[in-house]
């Protein structure tokens, strides 16, 4: 019985020396969250309590009430210095590092530049955490110009032909993806989108100021209950001659985890102008259907009855569906 005594006694001595103990002994875990530590620097701890590195995140200023954004270095410090600022690696989800480079132009006080800036005589524009573009169009302030960043961040404004490449980074796959793509300038320093002549010459541009090539384009109203479509050659020339025609698209697809490119035969009915036309068609006796692309192996209703159509995309069969 002693023992015991003895034992419990212990137990209770252990407890109140670990109740003593300070609570900085203990690694603390902080989730989605600014932490100023003992060297005086701030860092900020992600949803699995990990420290941030190599990119930026938000940050509400109670003396302001306005939200900034701020990079964190390669050890997770808040970094402070004015001016430009390249982190050179970014993170996955499983905090393993690729090679990307990231621009950053930072405040007096250490904080992102948000929207277009004008350094040195020409204009850059950085996203919403602070993010330098490169290589694509960005709008104007107000939305209603269309502009070109080249593959160093700055505006181009020379009238021209210009192919960037655009780079990006998919954390889900720990992958850097590029792409090139045309643009070109017009005298206004805005890009072309739409119908476009050029040279004597009709070019194709999707709304983000892309060329066409060897695909087709949708163009809608500001409702969209309108649309308008159009398809270009390889060479990004609009497709103006009138009657049905097939050409090679690729489309492109972006899931959460993957990228895909796939190319289908596209067949389309081009009218006067170079729009496409939609809806069904007789064609040479037979009835297509056109959404642009033509239909195969499917059906569809049309004022009250169902066509189907069979792998050529003729009209196989017809259903009356007004009883």
């Amino acid at each position: 019985m002693s023992h015991m005594k003895k034992i419990a006694a212990s137990a209770v001595t252990l407890v109140m020396v670990a109740s003593a103990m300070p609570v900085t002994s203990f690694a603390a875990t902080y989730y989605n969250q600014w932490v100023q530590k003992s060297d005086g620097k701030w860092y900020y701890y992600d949803y699995y309590g990990k420290k941030v590195k190599y990119d930026s995140r938000q940050y509400y200023d109670t003396e302001t009430g306005a939200y900034k954004y701020y990079v964190l270095n390669g050890k997770g410090a808040r970094v402070t210095s004015k001016g430009w600022y390249t982190t050179k690696y970014r993170y996955n989800s499983y905090y393993s590092k690729t090679k990307f480079t990231t621009k950053y132009y930072l405040k007096s006080d250490g904080a992102c530049t948000i929207g277009w800036k004008k350094i040195k005589g020409k204009y850059y524009y950085f996203d919403t955490d602070g993010k330098l573009l490169t290589a694509t169009t960005v709008k104007s302030t107000d939305g209603t110009k269309l502009y070109l960043v080249g593959n160093d961040g700055a505006r181009i404004t020379k009238k021209g032909w210009y192919q960037v490449k655009y780079k990006y980074f998919r954390s889900s796959e720990s992958k850097v993806y590029t792409e090139k793509c045309w643009y070109f300038v017009k005298t206004d320093k805005t890009v072309a989108t739409g119908v476009k002549k050029i040279g004597g010459k009709k070019y194709l541009f999707n709304d983000d100021g892309i060329l066409v090539q060897n695909n087709i384009a949708s163009f809608h109203n500001e409702d969209y209950s309108k649309y308008t479509y159009y398809a270009a050659d390889k060479n990004g020339k609009l497709i103006t001659k009138k009657g049905k025609r097939t050409i090679s698209a690729s489309f492109k697809y972006e899931g959460l985890n993957y990228k895909d490119e796939y190319k289908v035969k596209a067949t389309i009915y081009v009218k006067s102008g170079g729009k496409l036309f939609c809806g069904l068609k007789k064609i040479s006796g037979k009835y297509y259907y056109f959404d642009p692309n033509m239909i195969r192996c499917g059906s569809r209703d049309v004022n009250g009855v169902r066509y189907f159509f069979g792998r050529s995309g003729a009209c196989t069969k017809t259903v009356d569906l007004v009883t």
